[in-house]
């Protein structure tokens, strides 16, 4: 009978048969193996250790192989960079993510892809105690990529959230406010932005306003909403709201 230690080499042997050079000759073209990097980022669920290891180098290289063997796919390429980057960033690399992000902005690629790329960056640049740099990036995405609706409105919020953590209420404000009124179709938005705006009235103990202003931000998702197939989470998302919990009064009763 196999011991733990020779049970483990076994798995690691076997596991070498799915290494880079036989999955990368399997390939026919970049589709198919990104498709194959994404099955190998799978399967490293539920592993660990060096098996693990051995399956994310494996996703990791099929990633990077796509704009290496085709560069003329150009929307595969964008694609395995981004995917390439957020495993980057599990395997604690950084700086190589960084540049995976960066460089899907120097391809031909869609406005929604360059869009997913800068936002990333900015997340990345944030979790570095960077705020500066990821403000520069929301800022040129929304700048670039107008037409990308959702990525402007997450961006905006991003930039919203970051302004209240450094108590520049105002602009806080503002950017929740531009959310709302510039993007009156996206309910997932519209309900954070509505929380950033209510949460920072709060913050600076704006009682009165805040409470006027959640009579306002209902009536008006109500309007814009309620005949939508998303109301029903609309309004979950609305009863909810954490500043809701903090305006509604309790009875001055001995429980």
């Amino acid at each position: 009978m196999l011991d733990l230690r020779n049970l483990a080499l076994a798995t690691i042997l076997a596991l070498a048969t799915l290494l880079p050079t036989s999955a990368l000759q399997a390939q026919d073209d970049a589709r198919s193996c990104l498709a194959a990097a994404r099955k190998s980022l799978a399967s490293a669920r539920g592993l660990e250790d060096e098996d693990k290891k051995a399956v994310l180098d494996e996703a990791l290289t099929l990633f990077q192989a796509v704009g290496e063997r085709w560069p003329d796919a150009v929307e595969e390429r964008a694609n395995a960079l981004l995917e390439a980057a957020a495993l980057l960033q599990k395997l604690a690399r950084p700086d190589e993510a960084r540049a995976s992000l960066l460089a899907v902005l120097d391809l031909p690629a869609p406005g929604k892809l360059k869009a997913r790329a800068l936002a990333a960056a900015a997340a990345l640049e944030r979790r570095r105690k960077e705020p500066e740099a990821a403000t520069a990036l929301l800022e040129r995405l929304i700048r670039e990529f107008p037409d990308e609706e959702k990525e402007v409105a997450e961006a905006r919020l991003d930039l919203g959230a970051q302004a209240r953590d450094q108590k520049r209420w105002a602009s806080a404000l503002r950017l929740a406010d531009e959310v709302i009124e510039a993007h009156p179709g996206l309910w997932r938005q519209n309900l954070e932005a509505c929380q950033l705006r209510l949460g920072v009235l709060l913050r600076c103990r704006q009682w009165q306003q805040a409470t006027a202003e959640l009579e306002r931000l209902d009536a008006l998702m109500a309007r814009r909403f309620k005949d939508g197939k998303h109301w029903e989470s609309v309004a979950r998302g609305l009863a909810a709201l954490s500043a809701r919990k903090s305006l509604t009064p309790l009875p001055v009763i001995d429980p």
